[in-house]
């Protein structure tokens, strides 16, 4: 908990150091309150005991919800499941989309896929910080989330539910855990592009990884043994479970 609120506070400090009158306030009680950037107040609840900051005119940059909440992300336009599943009554039309319904009594109930609108369910008792659209731009998903990592390329990775997801103020994931063993092109896959990998390299399923703003691996956990070439036409192979910090000099492989 203490590890996910000062990753928080690091970007929320990165994001809005121009703002000199943003303020920290510890919460006495669960409290609504505002995030910045929204243009209509719904009931977002802050978590008893926890520090908030805020801006000058009190909207939210960081705090720890007190319930599990659906909010939109800055990368919610390359999402790709924008929906939940849910049993629901016929007929019936759903509340407000952070506030899934998911059983409505004895009896069966027929199935109905629910679209979220672009947002995203984020788990209570983790921080949040929000970019000045008003979008998530760091936070704990509850769910897994699909998501395109390269602007107009096909291609959409998987991303493990219960980790923190972390973009680029631009929309791009930036940091976030796979869901499953994927190929992905990390930075200075050109210089391994010599065989049918095209440049790809698997990286393991429930470890995270990390993304240049092009969607280039720089960062990530291998599944298997690699052949890896640098720039400089030296090559070394890579051992599985093995971190690797991809650079466009070369590699860094973690202790």
């Amino acid at each position: 908990m203490k590890k996910y609120t000062l990753i928080a506070c690091a970007l929320a400090t990165m994001l809005y150091a121009n703002i000199c009158s943003a303020q920290t306030l510890t919460l006495d009680k669960t409290t609504k309150l505002v995030p910045v950037g929204w243009s209509v107040a719904e009931d977002i609840k802050f978590q008893k005991g926890t520090d908030v900051e805020l801006t000058s005119d009190g909207q939210v940059i960081t705090g720890v919800l007190d319930s599990t909440t659906y909010l939109r992300p800055t990368g919610w336009q390359n999402m790709i499941n924008d929906f939940y599943y849910s049993a629901a009554a016929p007929a019936f039309y759903p509340p407000f989309y952070w506030q899934p319904f998911d059983d409505w009594g004895p009896g069966p109930a027929p199935a109905m896929l629910i679209p979220t609108y672009g947002h995203v369910r984020y788990k209570s008792e983790t921080p949040v910080t929000f970019a000045s659209d008003g979008t998530v731009i760091s936070g704990t998903i509850d769910q897994d989330v699909t998501l395109s990592i390269q602007k107009g390329k096909y291609g959409f990775v998987n991303f493990k539910g219960g980790n923190q997801l972390v973009f680029y103020p631009n929309g791009a994931v930036q940091t976030a855990t796979l869901a499953n063993d994927t190929s992905l092109r990390p930075l200075g896959w050109q210089s391994n592009a010599l065989d049918a990998s095209a440049g790809f390299v698997e990286f393991k399923g429930g470890t995270q990884i990390s993304f240049s703003q092009d969607g280039f691996v720089i960062s990530g956990t291998l599944n298997e043994n690699t052949l890896w070439f640098n720039t400089n036409g030296s090559s070394s192979t890579l051992p599985p479970k093995t971190v690797v910090n991809f650079t466009t000099a070369g590699i860094e492989v973690a202790d």
